[in-house]
This record gives C-alpha cells, structure tokens and sequence, in this order.
C-alpha cells in the first residue's frame, strides 16, 4: 500500500502527474529513503513503480485474428490523435504521417460506392478483407483493471 498523497513533499506532489513515471520514481526513491529507510523504500517503490509502469503501458490487439500481445508486432501500429481521433503511424525516420508507412494501402472503391479495398503496392495484390498487418492496434492499459 502506497502512503496518502499528503506523505509526499508538495514538490513530489505536482511533479507526479507531470513527469515521466521513471523520473518520479527516481526523485521519490530520494526522498523515501531519508524518510523511511532503505528496505521499506524499496518496497514502497515496487509498488509505485509498477503501477506507474501499467498507467503507461500498452498491449497489442489484431481486429483481424484476435490476437493479443505484450510485444510489439513488429509493424507499423497507429497512435490516436487525441484531438482529432485520427489514426497517425510513426514511420521508419521518426516522423509521425497520417499514412500507412508500410506496403498495404487503404483504398475507396468508386466503382463499388465507396467500400473500402486494400492495395499492395509492392506486389499489386488487392483484398476486400483488412490484411492482419493492419489490423493492430495500440490499446491503454486501464492501472485499475489489473
């Protein structure tokens, strides 16, 4: 059990919703072995640290095969913007693009009303179906759902 937030200096206080988890617990880890002792700071800190390390964690679903996973999978998987709702990808040189930087295209048939097909552009091959590649998504881990 983690002390009340009233425990915790009013610096340690405002910088913990701000900060990075790791930063925050590096400057409690000072303060916390001042107060309360090595051993009962290192046990404080597991548990700070790994309820930190959950509110920004991140597992990775398929829409397609319903696969789940810890791990990245290894292709490009979107981000939300937050503000627009929009799907951004992070592509090969660090920048964020609203396209797929991957092989697969997401195309809007005209000559079928506007579905939706996909296009390879390496190997010409269009599917109806959403290839598994870009079915992953990103999905928040909720710290109290674990």
């Amino acid at each position: 059990m983690l002390p009340p937030s009233a425990h915790f200096p009013a610096h340690f206080a405002a910088r913990r919703t701000r900060a990075f988890p790791s930063r925050v617990v590096t400057d409690l880890a000072l303060d916390m072995r001042v107060r309360f002792g090595s051993a009962l700071a290192v046990a404080i800190l597991a548990v700070f640290a790994s309820f930190a390390a959950a509110a920004d964690s991140y597992y990775f679903w398929n829409t397609v095969t319903h696969a789940t996973q810890w791990e990245d999978p290894g292709v490009p998987v979107g981000h939300e913007d937050p503000k627009t709702g929009k799907t951004f990808y992070v592509d090969d040189s660090g920048e964020s693009v609203w396209e797929y930087p991957g092989v697969w295209r997401e195309v809007e048939s005209k000559e079928h009303g506007g579905r939706v097909y996909y296009f390879n552009k390496e190997t010409g091959e269009s599917v109806w179906e959403q290839p598994e590649e870009l079915a992953w998504k990103r999905v928040k881990v909720d710290p109290s759902e674990l």
